[in-house]
């Protein structure tokens, strides 16, 4: 079955202990933000008891763009504030310190696996995937040097334009040599905003053509994709990564350019995850709505008494084990059908009535000081489910 990655924070730990004692939806992997363990080795202590993998993103990419001095990130071992240039990074010495100091930052901080540095590619032309292919090979040197024998992950991070296969095939040829070379345990594929845009449907068959064609050599997980990371399963990755409520969706270059300036004060409320709608809503949203419609409200709230108590009141107290809950029983659903033409026609299915529901509470704005939830995602998800199937079904034995 297809394994859930949850990215945690340190205000996590405990959730995540009772989750993990209780030994039912719970999730496969463990992946925190690089800053994290610097400052709590709670995670990694929690992740070792139940027994499941515990994985530091080193968010190498943030090399891109300027970080605040004061921001978590650029006050590690490997990091520094100010942007880099692709050409800085092409420097062989240079890389060489960066993959010792991030490997090393990892394996001090107990992961179990170990993530390589990765760097964003927003065009095949700008220098970067040359960065990633140096990046690549001189990890490689460096673990069989010092033989280490955890197992890789390589983050392939793309933007949308370039997942179509012309580009693929020509002008990042190189890039996808390099990461057969470096030959790694498995590939998180981190695609930013495929999610988004006019093109939302196009974006994700060029995501899923992808996904198809990396699975025929490597096994691959969505990093940062829970909006899509069931369709990509579906479509041959054999997982996904995804924050609780918060991260939800890729969007490198935003996140890259959020820390230029020092952090203001606590985020927003966390958001509750909704099975049909595939995706975290504000807790506000619902708060209001649990005063209006009956039928509105019983399609939101959990009905699983194992997971939340009934009623409004357990869904808004806490709803982050109630999110992994329902992430993992949504893959288990997914694995227990004996088809994958059934698991297009449940994911278009459920698409849909998403759709519907997001109207609904759109609709609701009117009565309520609430945000519009964007139904882009579903409608893509929708159309593209459509697709499969029928293709799927126009193979099959009459």
């Amino acid at each position: 079955m297809a394994e859930l990655l949850v990215r945690a924070g340190n205000a996590d730990a405990r959730m995540l202990e009772k989750l993990f004692e209780g030994g039912v939806d719970t999730p496969d992997r463990v992946v925190v933000d690089a800053h994290v363990p610097a400052t709590s080795a709670d995670l990694a202590a929690v992740a070792g008891a139940a027994g499941v993998p515990f994985m530091i993103d080193p968010q190498t990419y943030y090399f891109q763009d300027v970080q605040h001095a004061s921001d978590p990130w650029a006050g590690l071992p490997f990091a520094e504030p100010r942007a880099f240039t692709a050409n800085e990074l092409r420097n062989p010495a240079r890389m060489a310190d960066i993959v010792q100091e991030v490997v090393d930052y990892q394996l001090s901080h107990n992961a179990t696996r170990i993530v390589a540095p990765y760097f964003h590619i927003e065009k095949s032309s700008n220098g970067w995937a040359q960065v990633q292919t140096l990046a690549w090979r001189l990890t490689k040197a460096y673990l069989r040097d010092n033989e280490i024998a955890l197992p890789v992950t390589a983050v392939v991070a793309l933007g949308w334009r370039c997942l179509p296969a012309n580009i693929v095939n020509t002008e990042l040829a190189h890039y996808w040599a390099a990461l057969r070379d470096f030959g790694p345990d498995e590939v998180a594929v981190a695609a930013s905003k495929v999610h988004a845009g006019t093109t939302a449907s196009g974006r994700l068959v060029d995501l899923l053509r992808l996904v198809g064609r990396l699975s025929q050599r490597h096994r691959v997980i969505m990093w940062s994709q829970g909006l899509l990371g069931e369709v990509c399963v579906v479509g041959g990755a054999s997982g996904y990564e995804t924050g609780v409520g918060w991260r939800e969706r890729c969007e490198l270059q935003s996140k890259m350019g959020e820390h230029r300036r020092p952090g203001t004060g606590h985020p927003a409320a966390r958001p509750v995850y909704i099975s049909v709608l595939g995706r975290g809503i504000p807790k506000k949203t619902l708060e209001a709505l649990t005063g209006g419609s009956r039928s509105l409200w019983g399609e939101l709230v959990c009905l699983d008494p194992t997971c939340c108590p009934p009623g409004a009141r357990g869904l808004l107290r806490d709803a982050r084990a109630h999110s992994i809950r329902s992430r993992k029983r949504d893959l288990v659903t997914l694995a227990s059908m004996p088809a994958n033409h059934w698991r297009w026609t449940y994911l278009s299915n459920r698409a849909q009535e998403g759709i519907r529901l997001a109207e609904r509470i759109n609709k609701a704005r009117h009565r309520h000081d609430i945000a519009r939830i964007d139904t882009i995602q579903l409608e893509a998800l929708a159309t593209v489910a459509d697709l499969q199937r029928a293709r799927q079904r126009a193979v099959l034995p009459a």
